[in-house]
């Protein structure tokens, strides 16, 4: 997979520091190409504390359009708690990667596993504080998926 913008430059993303020191762990553990462009993201994101209410974030809920199929919510998590029946999913996924950051009204561009350019808008994000929260603080004990 790799990012495009449609219309000239990759749009700008903030993420919060735990995000980035989750995230940066996951990908660095990661094989493949998914853990590649995650970290891509990473590296070109802004760390900002505290991050706007409207910034995709791990646990936001997210309402996105893409181009020809419709708008469509999900909620973005890690890969354990991906569950694509109730709408979870994973930031290792090329849908999660590009929402990573993004507000309303942004738009990025990536190349699907079929080899399809593909283009997303966002057009709402839901974040809940404290469920943000609750996740940074849980995990700080848990070495994750990836520990040896």
């Amino acid at each position: 997979m790799s990012l495009f913008a449609p219309h000239g430059q990759l749009p700008a993303i903030l993420v919060s520091q735990d995000d980035f020191e989750l995230l940066s762990r996951l990908a660095s553990a990661g094989h493949g190409e998914t853990a590649e462009d995650l970290m891509s993201e990473l590296e070109r994101a802004t760390i900002a504390d505290p991050i706007p209410a409207n910034i995709v974030r791990m646990g936001s809920t997210v309402s996105y359009a893409i181009s020809d199929e419709g708008t469509r919510t999900v909620r973005l998590v890690l890969p354990a708690e991906a569950d694509i029946a109730s709408g979870a999913i994973s930031v290792l996924t090329p849908i999660g990667t590009a929402l990573l950051g993004l507000s309303p009204g942004q738009s990025i561009g990536w190349t699907a596993r079929d080899g399809q350019e593909r283009q997303l808008q966002v057009i709402a994000v839901f974040n809940d504080p404290g469920k943000a929260l609750a996740r940074t603080n849980a995990d700080e004990d848990d070495p994750g998926p990836f520990a040896a």
